[in-house]
């Protein structure tokens, strides 16, 4: 859908994704790149819808808006409404568009995103791509258009005087995009709505969806790609659940049909495991699959619509099998998450199956009680639990009667009688995988991020530099799951910048550390890490290549004023500071000797 836009007169580019570029081969630490992707950045994306002359040039530009409909069809809007298409990317908070439709609360047709907003959404979405099975389409850049707005709405307090900020992300397919809009009739412009080109729309995202499954698989195209979204989407549900990580619920418009999250407003990192309400009318935490059978029937039907072919009752029974196995990949999925808190995946199945149905067990009772939030603040009717989570109880040294001890017990004793599981493993894993990640609390990052940018138009410039410091610690002091990880390793501490990272291991209390390194691989086949360019050779581990990424294990050590070191072929690197170091279980749990109790009372790590 066209629409024009103006040149933003001042825009300025307030944060870069300096890991995505890099692993695209633009390394921004060259001034010259820099220079040439910011200006690059300026260019294509500092556009907006603007009502009035401040702010904008009388330079225009022909914009597109993307046309999308929605599972329940309630939704008055005909697509993306604040959301403009420039090539393969999107920039978000451009304005209205014309598919904005009358109807909806003004807070949600005004066009506009907050500068705060865009950097929270660039926080979650790079926790999420790196940790998530599917991972999340993530946000390339920022721009300061010095411009500010108020939501028409009062209670949207961080809404009010807010720096307008424009979102660069890549432009996805979403399921949604395959969904009619049929309440779109009104639009809030003099845009005339045309019905037949929504029917369009939807017959040619089906078309080339369909086909291109076809071709992958020789099979039936549209069953094979709705298979393929379900499966993806319930793998991050279940994984979301295990790790408390919350996208505010999984809707047609907010995931792309390879499964990836996108639109990171309603996010929430959760503190344990109970039913937690984000939005009024919609399933709360730990209760995302109820929207999977209602997304199941709508895009098949549009498929069958759309494609010319099956009845209803063929149509029900497709249906009925993609909603099966949408089960059973989540049930599976799921309790290979759960295990692997306590580094159980690979045991005996009978002790597989008993810490899963502990866990199992305990999510359940955590689910019983309720919480809502506003803001990120629990109302007050809330439920929550006296004892709260269980890495509270693992790392308590008093034994307290509580479902948290009780669950921890018969974890710990099943796991003792595994001959190939040792507690020092398991506990240590859990102590880093259910620590909670304060530093992207909704509430922390709302008022950490107010107030590290401006408010209103007269409030100055925004200071990248310590945009890109507040936003780098938010990252990686949240980080706590490294998909390419291997199991029989304790992590004792992390460091994590901008697409490396850093893990001290150790397998056992008094052995020796080393580092697990992870890095981008650049086009001349090097290995970027923590800013440096290192040779394949350097490591003379052996390392392993992945088409992005590269890891690599190599010895450590730490200098007698606490720093430390790798060990590489020609020499040493010294290692940033850690931005995690994790908390030792208490010694009541692993049964531990006079010598390992020393070790494991040790604050530092290693």
């Amino acid at each position: 859908m066209p629409f024009t836009a103006h040149r933003v007169r001042s825009a300025s580019v307030a944060w870069l994704n300096r890991r995505w570029f890099l692993e695209r081969g633009f390394d921004l630490a060259q001034e010259r790149t820099l220079r040439q992707v910011s200006e690059w950045l300026v260019e294509e994306f500092a556009w907006c819808v603007q009502s009035g002359n401040d702010g904008v040039t009388a330079d225009t530009r022909t914009l597109w808006a993307d046309r999308y409909g929605s599972t329940q069809g309630r939704s008055p809007h005909g697509g993306s409404g604040r959301v403009a298409t420039v090539g393969c990317f999107q920039a978000k908070g451009i304005g209205p568009t014309p598919l904005v439709g009358q109807g909806d609360k003004p807070g949600h047709s005004h066009g506009c995103l907050s500068l705060e907003e865009c950097l929270r959404e660039a926080i979650y979405a790079e926790v999420m791509s790196a940790e998530f099975p599917h991972g999340a389409v993530p946000t390339i850049a920022i721009l300061d258009t010095g411009l500010h707005f108020s939501s028409p709405e009062p209670d949207q307090l961080y809404d009010q005087n807010a720096r307008r900020g424009i979102l660069i992300r890549p432009a996805v397919v979403r399921p949604a995009h395959a969904e009619r809009a049929p309440l779109f009739k009104r639009p809030m412009g003099d845009f005339r709505n045309s019905q037949a080109a929504d029917v369009q729309r939807t017959r040619d995202v089906i078309a080339h969806w369909v086909s291109d499954a076809e071709y992958e698989t020789d099979m039936d195209g549209a069953m094979e790609a709705l298979e393929a979204l379900v499966r993806a989407m319930v793998k991050q549900i279940a994984f979301g659940q295990v790790q408390r990580l919350f996208s505010g619920g999984y809707f047609s418009s907010n995931v792309s049909i390879r499964g990836e999250l996108l639109d990171f407003g309603n996010t929430h990192a959760l503190p344990n495991w109970v039913h937690a309400h984000v939005l009024r009318l919609d399933p709360g935490f730990g209760k995302e699959m109820e929207l999977i059978p209602p997304l199941i029937g709508s895009l098949a039907f549009y498929f069958a619509k759309y494609q010319g072919h099956g009845d209803l009752r063929d149509l029900e029974n497709r249906g009925e099998r993609v909603w099966t196995v949408a089960k059973e990949t989540y049930a599976q999925t799921w309790k290979h998450y759960a295990l692997s808190l306590f580094q159980a995946a690979g045991l005996e199945e009978r002790t597989r199956e008993c810490v899963h149905s502990v866990l199992l067990e305990y999510f359940r009772s955590q689910q019983r009680h309720r919480v809502t939030y506003l803001l990120g603040v629990s109302r007050a009717h809330s439920t929550l639990p006296e004892t709260g989570w269980l890495y509270d109880a693992l790392l308590e040294e008093q034994s307290l009667p509580s479902r948290e001890e009780d669950a921890l017990c018969r974890i710990a004793e099943v796991l003792k009688s595994d001959g190939r599981s040792t507690l020092y493993l398991a506990l240590g894993t859990a102590a880093r995988l259910l620590r909670p990640r304060p530093s992207i609390d909704r509430r922390h990052l709302l008022d950490t991020l107010a107030a590290a940018v401006p408010h209103g138009a007269a409030q100055g410039t925004v200071d990248s530099c310590a945009i890109a410091r507040l936003v780098q610690h938010a990252i990686s002091a949240a980080r706590r799951h490294w998909p390419r990880f291997p199991e029989g390793y304790v992590v004792l501490a992390h460091a994590s910048s901008e697409g490396s990272s850093a893990l001290l291991c150790a397998t056992h209390p008094d052995g020796p550390k080393t580092v697990w390194a992870e890095g981008i691989r650049d086009d001349s086949g090097d290995l970027q890490w923590f800013g440096r360019r290192i040779a394949v050779s350097e490591f003379p581990q052996g390392v392993h290549l992945y088409e992005t990424y590269w890891c690599a294990m190599c010895s450590a050590h730490q200098t007698a004023h606490g720093v430390w070191h790798v060990r590489l072929a020609d020499g040493e690197m010294t290692l940033p500071a850690w931005d995690i170091e994790y908390a030792r279980p208490a010694k009541r749990w692993l049964r531990c000797t006079d010598a390992e109790a020393a070790i494991l009372a040790d604050t530092p790590p290693g």
